[in-house]
């Protein structure tokens, strides 16, 4: 089973111009050689032991804590969480990128899930990683890539180590457990009564219902895409007829792999709606929980005709 984010950076390669490629193969060969760089100074260069007065404090159960999704955690200071990479095994696939998570060093926030495999772009397949959780609401904002802005608002990957397991604090609104910092309630009758004459389009905040399947099905291609948004009924099904908040607008969408930006026209995430990757029986889930794409001809407008009434079950996220 493909999910969508192969089909959209397979969708993104298949309209791909010639013009591209030789920026790809520039770019590709030069992250390639600042890695082999990177290997030959961790080879030639011997790290000085540290002091016993540089040794960073540890509660003694570095090995023995494993956490687990609702868990509540501290994120350590770059300081600290930069230390503690300087000892990594270089194969580990969980790096601390500087850039898009130092923003959340020092924070408290609360573990959406454990990580244990997920589907790596470079390798092009699953990848299995250990110790590793992802924080709700801890998503990049593609500032590692410079001028270039991806939407895909992935979540990042954290190591335990760097996170400190502390009580639940004590406020009187708690999010709802999920694994996205955007709201997740369902949207309310008296919601779209107070929006009443107010015509958002499709930007953040609207309030829309996907379309049923059958009707999305009407403007898909042969393998599934729709203007570069792939549709993955296995993961996508089940929000058809259902009403949701729209989240975000997505303009472009990172290509790891070939470090390229594939531009998307009219894709949105919906508030909450994430990729929970389930495989087919006996396959390895996917834990990255991506945050699904919509096309705009799969959404309409949700005004106070689309509310369920009295009585109906509410649908939402």
């Amino acid at each position: 089973m493909k999910c969508q984010l192969v089909s959209t950076l397979e969708a993104g390669r298949r309209t791909r111009g010639a013009y591209a490629y030789p920026v790809i193969w520039t770019r590709a060969f030069a992250r390639y050689a600042r890695w082999y760089m990177s290997l030959a100074r961790q080879a030639v260069v011997t790290k000085p032991p540290r002091e016993p007065g540089n040794v960073l404090p540890t509660d003694g159960h570095a090995e023995k804590r494993h956490l687990e999704a609702g868990d509540w955690v501290r994120v350590k200071s770059r300081t600290e969480i930069e230390a503690l990479q300087q000892d990594a095994d270089i194969a580990d696939v969980v790096t601390f990128i500087p850039a898009p998570m130092s923003r959340y060093c020092g924070r408290t926030l609360r573990v959406a899930k454990v990580l244990d495999h997920y589907y790596d772009e470079i390798r092009e397949g699953l990848c299995q990683a250990e110790n590793a959780v992802l924080l709700e609401g801890a998503t990049c904002d593609s500032s590692q890539l410079g001028n270039r802005r991806c939407g895909r608002a992935c979540l990042h990957f954290w190591k335990e180590s760097w996170l400190e397991r502390v009580p639940r604090p004590e406020s009187d609104r708690v999010p709802e457990p999920g694994i996205t910092g955007v709201r997740q309630a369902g949207v309310t009758e008296q919601e779209v009564a107070d929006r009443e004459g107010w015509n958002p389009g499709f930007r953040p905040g609207a309030i829309v219902r996907v379309l049923d399947q059958s009707r999305i099905n009407e403007t898909l291609d042969q393998h599934g895409v729709h203007e570069g948004v792939p549709f993955v009924p296995e993961h996508m099904a089940g929000c058809c007829g259902r009403i949701f908040v729209i989240a975000d607008t997505v303009a472009a969408f990172f290509d790891e792999k070939a470090d390229y930006m594939i531009r998307l026209p009219t894709a949105y995430m919906l508030a909450g709606v994430r990729c929970d990757g389930r495989q087919t029986e006996g396959e390895a889930h996917c834990d990255r929980g991506c945050a699904l794409l919509w096309h705009a001809a799969w959404l309409e407008y949700a005004g106070r005709a689309s509310v369920s009434g009295p009585g109906e079950r509410q649908e939402g996220v």
